[in-house]
C-alpha cells in the first residue's frame, strides 16, 4: 500500500495550481521560476497562469493512483513505481508546456 502521505502530492499540485495565478510580482521564492518566466512581467504573468492550470490538471491526473492503492487493485511496489514515474512525467510536462507557451509569447 502506498504510504498515506503520498496523497500530499496531488493536493500540493492542486494547491500550487490555485496559488500560482495570483503571484503578480516576479520573485525567487514561489511560483513557476525559470529564466524565461522571470525575464519580464508579461512572461511571469503568463507562466503563472499557464503552469497553474497545468498543476491543477496534473494533480487531478495523479489522484486516481491513490484510489487504486486504497482499493488494493495493483501490487504496491508496482504502483509505487508507476506513481513516481507519473509524478516525474507530470513535472516534466508542466515545464515543457509552459516553456513552449513562453517561447510563443516571446515570438509575438
Amino acid at each position: 500500500m502506498i504510504a498515506t502521505h503520498y496523497i500530499l502530492f496531488p493536493i500540493l499540485f492542486i494547491v500550487l495550481g490555485l496559488i500560482a495565478p495570483h503571484l503578480k510580482t516576479i520573485n525567487g521564492i514561489i511560483g513557476y521560476r525559470t529564466y524565461r518566466a522571470m525575464k519580464n512581467q508579461p512572461n511571469w504573468d503568463y507562466a503563472q497562469k499557464y503552469s497553474g492550470k497545468c498543476f491543477i490538471y496534473m494533480g487531478i491526473v495523479i489522484l486516481p493512483f491513490i484510489l487504486i492503492d486504497y482499493l488494493d487493485l495493483i501490487n504496491s511496489k508496482l504502483l509505487s513505481s508507476i506513481f513516481f514515474v507519473t509524478i516525474t512525467l507530470a513535472i516534466a510536462f508542466i515545464i515543457y508546456k509552459t516553456e513552449q507557451g513562453l517561447k510563443r509569447l516571446e515570438q509575438k
